[in-house]
């Protein structure tokens, strides 16, 4: 994996992730513990900002397709009022089973 292959699948999950969610900043750093790159999702939520999610990118990397899809599935999550997700999170809802139609 190099620079601008990384680069270039950060740059596309964060065009796909924008698509559905403005709450997700995609960045991507070298691995310090060997080849190859972290792709970095951070994002805030009812636990305050620093949430993150991360994927390795190695030489046999080809997309951003799994990682978009962990924001993919909690996209209403990730788009309720942090009010509603401290709610949530309160009753034992997963981010993953959260949906929009919950909130009365």
């Amino acid at each position: 994996m190099n620079y601008i292959k990384a680069n270039r699948i950060a740059c596309e999950a964060q065009l796909r992730i924008n698509e559905f969610t403005d709450r997700v900043n995609v960045t991507f750093i070298k691995d310090p513990d060997g080849p190859g790159y972290i792709l970095i999702g951070t994002y805030t939520d009812h636990d305050g900002p620093g949430q993150m999610w991360t994927e390795h990118l190695d030489r046999y990397s080809t997309d951003c397709d799994l990682f978009v899809s962990y924001f993919k599935r909690r996209k209403d999550w990730l788009n309720a009022p942090w009010k509603v997700q401290y709610e949530c999170f309160s009753n034992g809802i997963h981010p993953q089973d959260f949906d929009l139609g919950m909130i009365s």
